[in-house]
């Protein structure tokens, strides 16, 4: 499983396949200094943290590059948190 901070999520006008997250906008929330934008993916649901200088609205399609380097992964099973790095494919047998 995948997990980052809303705050690692920075949004991009524009889709560049294979490195953004194509989302809908479900909630738009404004907090003054940075809104915190809900919104979907075909099978997910996130919350980003934005700056404020973009009218964002509920339905509008929206692009997110994550920042990958602070991510965090998840075991499904034990939902512990994962340290990826080191970490090896076990070996075929």
């Amino acid at each position: 499983m995948f997990g980052i901070r809303p705050e690692d999520l920075d949004y991009t006008p524009n889709e560049k396949p294979g490195t953004t997250l194509k989302a809908e906008v479900t909630v738009v929330e404004p907090l003054g200094a940075e809104i915190h934008l809900y919104a979907r993916t075909a099978t997910h649901s996130f919350v980003a943290r934005v700056n404020p200088d973009h009218n964002f609205t509920v339905g509008e399609k929206v692009y997110f590059t994550p920042r990958l380097a602070n991510s965090v992964y998840f075991d499904i099973e034990t939902e512990a948190a994962l340290n990826v790095e080191g970490v090896t494919a076990p070996a075929a047998g």
